[in-house]
This record gives structure tokens, C-alpha cells and sequence, in this order.
């Protein structure tokens, strides 16, 4: 049996893993949730957090999306394919949302946040990518970041 290879699949993200050796296994893959989309990964400056909240996240990486489609066309372009906008305020302002029909997703890794299809990341635990998402039912929000208040 040939080694594992990355494979390029859904806007190149590479995906590798163990039994991952062609696109077939991929569609299996992901039909039990074991991998999910990233649009945008960047780790925010380690003063966003803890403490912080996650609008203060979400200005954050958008700004920084933002600054990455500028300095980079090609980048931006396939930001743009993907359907992604950058929220803004009325005023132009870049705001602290996600994306719509995205959602800003707090991984695991300490200040890492990642740009997720909605449909991968149901505002509800729930679903096929939930576990791979959130391990031991928690996410980088309640993990590394200031957690969610109680309503």
C-alpha cells in the first residue's frame, strides 16, 4: 500500500491523514465529519485574549483578512470565488462578525481562529464536523479565549 499523500481538495486546502490516499476517501472522509473546510486560518496577537470578546476576535481577523486580500490579489480573488465579504458598519467600517454564510470558528490551538463554512459549524453543538471542531464538547472560545457568558 502506497503512503498517504496531501491532497488538494475544496479551494487547496491540503488534507493528509491516515487511509487518505485519494479522492474517494476524502468524500468519505468528510461524510463523518472527520475533516472541515478552512477559508482563513491566522493566529490573533496574544493580547486579544483571554479576556476579550468574541466581537473583539472577529474585528480582529476580519482586519486581517482584509489586509491580507490587499497585499495579495490572487489570495483575494479566491477569497472572493468563495463567496466571502468582509462585514462592515454602515460607516465602512470592517466590523466584528463572521462573514456571511461563515462563521469564525475558535479552534483548539491557543488564538488560532479559522474561517468555516456555516453549514460545517452550526451555531448548536450538533452535526458531523462537530467533534472534530470542538474535542471533549469544547471549542478555543471556552478553551483559551474568555468563554461565553450565560444568558
Amino acid at each position: 500500500m502506497k503512503e498517504s499523500q496531501p491532497v488538494s481538495h475544496l479551494g487547496d486546502v491540503p488534507l493528509s491523514g491516515p487511509g487518505i490516499t485519494g479522492i474517494k476517501s476524502i468524500i468519505q472522509a468528510e461524510a463523518i465529519g472527520a475533516y472541515y473546510s478552512v477559508a482563513y486560518e491566522m493566529k490573533l496577537a496574544k493580547y486579544l485574549y483571554p479576556g476579550k470578546s468574541g466581537y473583539i476576535h472577529f474585528k480582529a481577523v476580519n482586519t486581517a483578512l482584509s489586509d491580507a486580500m490587499k497585499s495579495d490579489a490572487r489570495f483575494a480573488e479566491g477569497i472572493t470565488d468563495l463567496g466571502i465579504t468582509i462585514p462592515k458598519s454602515v460607516t465602512g467600517n470592517i466590523g466584528g462578525t463572521s462573514p456571511k454564510n461563515w462563521v469564525w470558528h475558535h479552534d483548539v490551538g491557543q488564538g488560532v481562529m479559522q474561517l468555516v463554512p456555516k453549514s460545517q459549524h452550526p451555531s448548536i453543538p450538533g452535526g458531523i464536523f462537530w467533534k472534530t471542531m470542538h474535542p471533549d464538547g469544547k471549542g478555543g472560545m471556552s478553551i483559551w479565549g474568555s468563554g461565553y457568558k450565560k444568558k
